[in-house]
Formats: structure tokens, C-alpha cells, sequence
């Protein structure tokens, strides 16, 4: 230590750092202590030499637009291969959902409008008149045994205001034609008291097929002899048409109001 203080200061130390250390019991020695300690720290760091860094020049680092995040490394801006990869499948089968969801709403829409052919097939020719039923097989019903008088197959369907609707071949109202040509016939429940009779008092109306035409009816419901329940649910002038929908085996029926 400069200045020939080494034994004072090793002794010193040794009062404040050896196992009998009592230098806190001497202020005046802790002080001299602290003293040589800062000689000695400042011989053994040189100064460093204050050297003139000359002229600074700041660099502005470009701003970041409001709201943009920071900057990223390259390594962030540039996906892996791998990263590249699973994008790509990813994209793919997003790409192949939508496209498979495209082609069922194709499908979809082909159907339906096969579907809507084959139902407007028996529309009315007159434009303006409303579907308003369509009515289906009745199982359980006893066809009359006057429309089965030397006829064919006999099916009868549901119910419609009061009136019964049946599909013969070959039935009551044929009238020159094919065999096999369907014949539709309307007449009230209400006249038909007992099945097994082979005639009936009322009135009944009937049409055949010709061809692709099909069998059909068309009449007004307002006239006498028709049952209460089909006037009142068609009061006023009206008309109605029934139609043998084949392709589907039903009746449907149209009505138009004056």
C-alpha cells in the first residue's frame, strides 16, 4: 500500500475482521480503518483518461404508425417451413369444406327443384287458382260397390268438407280409352249410406285420364246438393278442381274465388 501503511492497515483489518475483532469499541481506529480502505481502492483503479468524445450525433429511430404493433426480428416475420406447411394444410382443407358445402347446396337446390316438377305437374291451367289440399290414401275406407261394378283396382282417399274422392280404372265415367286409364269420382259421404250397395241416391261427378292428361273434376261448390260443410268452407262464387297426382298418388285440390 502506498505510503507504508501496510502493517497498520493489515492490523486494523485484523481489529475489524479477525475473531477478536473490538475495533467497533474505537471509533477513532474504525475511522483511520475507512480512510486507508479508500486509499486503497483508489491505487488499485486507475483513472480513466478524459478523452473529448467529440460531437454527438443522435439517431431517431423510425416511428412506428399509431396503433401499428413493434417491429419484428426476421425470424418473426418469416414463417418456418413447418409454419408454412400447416398454413398451406390448414388453408386447404378450409378451401375443401367450403367447396364441399357448395356442392351440397348445389345438390340441394337440384333436388328441390326436381321435386317442385314433379308437383307442379298437375297445376290448373287457369293461373291465379290456390293449392289447398292434398289428400292422401285412406287405408281403412270401404270403397262403394257401385264404383266397383266392373271395374278395376279401387282406391278411396281422405275426406275433404264432406265429400269422398275415388280412383278406379276403367270405372263408372270411362269412356272409350285405355284399360289402364286412372278415373277420378267425387260424390258426398252423406249419400253413400251403405257400402255394399250396389247404387246410391246423389250425385256424383267423375273425370278420366287421356294419355298424360290426368284424371280430373272441376266444378262449383256453391251449387244445390252439395254437402253444408263445403259451402261454408267456400261461400260465394268459387271453383274447384281436383286432380289425380299419379306420380305421388294423391288428390290435389285448387280453388279459385271470383
Amino acid at each position: 500500500m502506498p505510503g507504508g501503511n501496510d502493517d497498520e492497515f493489515s492490523a486494523l483489518r485484523n481489529r475489524a475482521y479477525g475473531p477478536a475483532a473490538d475495533i467497533h469499541d474505537d471509533p477513532e481506529a474504525l475511522g483511520r480503518l475507512r480512510h486507508l480502505e479508500g486509499e486503497a481502492k483508489r491505487h488499485e483503479i486507475p483513472e480513466r483518461p478524459q478523452t473529448d468524445p467529440g460531437p454527438t450525433v443522435e439517431r431517431n429511430a423510425p416511428s412506428a404508425p399509431a396503433g401499428d404493433e413493434p417491429p419484428q426480428s426476421p425470424a418473426e416475420r418469416i414463417p418456418s417451413w413447418p409454419e408454412r406447411a400447416y398454413r398451406a394444410v390448414r388453408h386447404a382443407r378450409r378451401s375443401s369444406v367450403l367447396v364441399g358445402i357448395g356442392v351440397f347446396v348445389v345438390i340441394v337446390s337440384v333436388l328441390t327443384a326436381v321435386t317442385l316438377v314433379q308437383r307442379v305437374q298437375v297445376d290448373p291451367l287457369q293461373a291465379g287458382a290456390t293449392q289447398v289440399a292434398r289428400l292422401q290414401l285412406d287405408e281403412g275406407y270401404q270403397t262403394p260397390a257401385f264404383f266397383s261394378a266392373g271395374a278395376g283396382e279401387v282406391i278411396g282417399f281422405e275426406e275433404f268438407h264432406g265429400l269422398r274422392t275415388v280412383i278406379t280404372t276403367a270405372g263408372f265415367f270411362a269412356i272409350g280409352g285405355s284399360s289402364n286409364d286412372s278415373c277420378l269420382s267425387i260424390f258426398s259421404e252423406a249419400d253413400m249410406r251403405e257400402a255394399s250397395s250396389g247404387s246410391f241416391s246423389g250425385q256424383a261427378l267423375g273425370g278420366c285420364a287421356a294419355g298424360r292428361f290426368p284424371a280430373m273434376v272441376q266444378f262449383r261448390p256453391d251449387s244445390d246438393g252439395y254437402p253444408a260443410d263445403l259451402r261454408a268452407a267456400f261461400p260465394g262464387p268459387a271453383a274447384l278442381q281436383f286432380v289425380y297426382d299419379q306420380a305421388t298418388n294423391e288428390i290435389v285440390v285448387f280453388a279459385e274465388t271470383d
